[in-house]
């Protein structure tokens, strides 16, 4: 299946709290690598017409990623590319794996790219976004979250990297915490955020909560520090 493109790897983004360092894990939610749902098909993707060479470079892109091939499925990319350069699937894809790879200037370059062909696809707005936010560019990254949902308002995705957003940027907390609610289901990690910010508004027995709720399913590397951040609520009560 050619969908519009991956929804990127979980990526980190470290934020600083009073408990230690918040690594926010950005989301592999809504697709895995090199797949995807088309979302809102834009005018672009409607008009433009990919030659089937390119398509099936993509195909072998999405089976090497599939894999965990990286470098393979790169190569792919690019002969699609090569092929078709304004294929817009591929530059998201190769944005995708650049990103997997930590290349991360050259994800945002091209998921920029990939934005000036199709810009107002909520899938590459919503890459972006997590590109930059990745690139420890919440400013920048911000613009692109609210757009994707603005295209896509069910977007879960673009809600969870706007929350993130938010929070990073100590922007608009009571919207980011409800942003983080609505799909802190889908995304446990947002009961993460959610704690942090009910601690720092005082409402430490929600905060608590919120805590032990995620804690069930935390990975090893985020135990230490809900575990410092439950113990610092319990001195304060």
């Amino acid at each position: 299946k050619v969908g519009s493109g991956t929804l990127l790897k979980q990526e980190y983004l470290e934020i600083p709290l009073s408990y230690g360092s918040l690594t926010v894990q950005l989301p592999r939610k809504e697709s895995s690598p090199a797949q995807g749902s088309p979302g809102t098909v834009s005018v672009q993707r409607l008009s433009h017409h990919v030659p089937k060479s390119a398509q099936k470079q993509l195909q072998k892109a999405m089976k090497a990623s599939a894999k965990g091939d990286l470098n393979e499925a790169i190569q792919h990319l690019q002969r699609a590319l090569e092929e078709d350069p304004y294929f817009v699937e591929a530059h998201n894809n190769l944005g995708a794996q650049y990103l997997k790879q930590s290349r991360i200037e050259q994800a945002v370059a091209t998921f920029r790219h990939a934005e000036s062909l199709d810009p107002e696809s909520a899938r590459i707005q919503s890459n972006l976004a997590l590109a930059l936010l990745t690139a420890r560019q919440p400013e920048e990254a911000e613009p692109h979250a609210r757009k994707a949902l603005s295209i896509q308002p069910a977007s879960s995705q673009a809600r969870y990297v706007l929350g993130c957003t938010q929070f990073a940027l100590r922007k608009e907390l009571d919207d980011a915490a409800r942003n983080l609610s609505l799909v802190a289901a889908e995304f446990p990690r947002a009961n993460l955020l959610l704690g942090a910010l009910l601690a720092q508004k005082g409402n430490h027995r929600e905060a608590e909560a919120k805590l032990k709720n995620y804690l069930g399913s935390a990975n090893p590397n985020d135990r230490e520090l809900v575990n410092r951040m439950l113990q610092s609520l319990m001195k304060r009560e």
